[in-house]
């Protein structure tokens, strides 16, 4: 019961997103410069040790994290783009196997899918990093009441 009641609350607050909040993220979104995984990492690392409100160990441990983000992404994006390339010489060999292309395509979404899970787990670790500071202990607490649920689920 208690978990439906925290659910449904998460959803009320979820659904409140107004029109505004979401046409503020896709004007940020579309007025994003296109960068690269080399100079979007060095940007992080900029904004990192430019913060004033980090310690010398949060910004080392936003470090490590990104760096470890850095690298998984990297290596889920070349697998990606290697399965990629071989379900475009399938489909262009003349003899399209359908096995193996829905092999392929089951493995490209695999790789995507993993991804993402990395980005959204680098975004909790992060999250709790900053939810860590003072100043935003209101904020940290409003976490840890919807983290509860996911984490008894793991």
């Amino acid at each position: 019961m208690k978990a439906f009641i925290l659910m449904m609350t998460f959803l009320s607050l979820v659904g409140c997103a107004t029109k505004k909040d979401k046409q503020e993220i896709q004007d940020k979104v579309a007025n994003e410069p296109i960068t690269d995984s080399k100079s979007l990492g060095l940007t992080i690392k900029d904004l990192i040790q430019s913060s004033k409100t980090f310690t010398d160990a949060q910004k080392k441990e936003l470090e490590v994290i990104m760096m470890a983000n850095k690298k998984k992404a990297e290596e889920l994006t070349e697998e990606s783009y290697k399965s990629r390339s071989v379900l475009i010489k399938e489909l262009l060999s003349g003899k399209i196997d359908k096995k193996k292309v829905s092999l392929l395509k089951k493995n490209i979404k695999r790789l995507e899918d993993a991804k993402l899970k990395n980005t959204f787990e680098t975004v909790e670790k992060i999250t709790a990093i900053v939810a860590n500071h003072p100043e935003d202990k209101e904020f940290a607490e409003h976490l840890m009441i919807f983290d509860r649920p996911s984490r008894s689920n793991r």
